[in-house]
């Protein structure tokens, strides 16, 4: 069973504010892939919000859909949200996207089978930097008691997969390799805002606390994403 197209927030007009779900085969009963409504599923299963990368201008649902089947075979319930992408939105407003796709997440899973209380937030490439940033947002927002779109402790995990998350040494690296410069500032304004490196050592005792177990991937021989991203002695 796969549902597509799922609206996670009413934007008029918008086809990007839309996320495909991944349910384990043969674990759902009535309803349809067009008609989500009348579903009825076996409870409990884990539950991925798998957010996919694409240098912040062409990232698309769809790119995930291997990974999704792959997820599907094995019992886990796979979410692949959409979000705006550069020039429609800059990185705050993937950030948002991605935020309200996990509150979607947390607020209707369970509907589908899935556990509410065993989600995993994974990001590869640029889905890793927006889903790290979405977190810390959280966190923080949530540690200094302000009002936020979802709860970090609803999170059991963060897996980043060849993520960059100091973007103010990858700007170079991306411009030698053909992205210029200007559309990476106009992508990110304030650089530091969007460098989860930068961001989580400035984090309070209280908002760290908050955080999910962390878990980070990244190829040694990978060179979009230079694996000085995340071991800095390469």
């Amino acid at each position: 069973w796969t549902f597509k197209n799922v609206k996670y927030v009413e934007v008029n007009g918008s086809i990007r504010h839309q996320l495909d779900i991944y349910c384990p085969r043969g674990t759902l009963q009535g309803g349809s892939s067009k008609d989500e409504t009348a579903v009825k599923a076996e409870k409990g299963h884990p539950v991925v919000i798998f957010v996919s990368g694409g240098a912040w201008i062409i990232g698309y649902k769809l790119w995930s859909f291997l990974m999704g089947t792959v997820f599907q075979d094995n019992g886990i319930i796979f979410i692949s949200p959409d979000y705006r992408n550069f020039p429609q939105g800059g990185a705050e407003d993937m950030v948002g996207d991605i935020s309200k796709a996990i509150r979607w997440t947390i607020d209707h899973v369970e509907h589908y089978g899935g556990d509410p209380r065993n989600i995993t937030l994974m990001g590869q490439s640029a889905g890793a930097q927006i889903s790290s940033i979405a977190l810390i947002d959280a966190a923080e927002k949530e540690a200094r008691g302000d009002t936020t779109e979802f709860s970090a402790r609803s999170l059991a995990r963060w897996v980043g997969i060849s993520g960059p998350y100091d973007i103010t040494a990858l700007i170079p690296e991306m411009h030698r390799r053909g992205l210029h410069r200007r559309i990476l500032h106009r992508i990110f304004p304030d650089t530091a805002t969007h460098s989860a490196t930068d961001r989580v050592t400035g984090m309070s005792a209280g908002a760290l606390a908050l955080l999910p177990r962390i878990a980070l991937f990244h190829g040694t021989a990978d060179r979009t994403c230079p694996a000085a991203q995340v071991m800095p002695d390469l």
